[in-house]
């Protein structure tokens, strides 16, 4: 990865891949919960610690309907990919699930809100 820095750009955040659950007809990376949290715990999250640790690593990037079930996995803290991650990013779309939320209070409570 390029320095952010030396173009003069100060990243606050990224995200692993918007949309991961999207089966793009290009060329795209899809995550699942468990292949996202690997990826993270054994190449990016290191990374981003090494090169960037002042780079905040948000998981899930995709409609909140799901975004419970990747937190209770990633951010489980048996789980090694959890210790370099800052919070999630979730859509907002997709009106009218207003209680697909329900239990991340909890489960996101020891994340800083961005």
């Amino acid at each position: 990865m390029l320095s952010d820095k030396a173009w003069g750009i100060d990243l606050f955040a990224v995200t692993v891949q918007n949309e991961p659950e999207f089966p793009a007809p290009w060329e795209a990376c899809a995550y699942n919960p468990g292949n996202q949290a690997e990826f993270i715990a054994n190449h990016l999250g290191p990374i981003l610690e090494q090169d960037h640790p002042d780079v905040k690593l948000l998981i899930f990037d995709h409609n909140k309907d799901h975004a419970v079930r990747w937190g209770e996995l990633i951010l489980n803290e048996n789980n090694p990919a959890s210790k370099y991650v800052a919070g999630t990013a979730i859509h907002w779309y997709a009106g009218g699930m207003d209680r697909l939320l329900d239990g991340a209070g909890e489960l996101f409570s020891l994340l800083q809100y961005y």
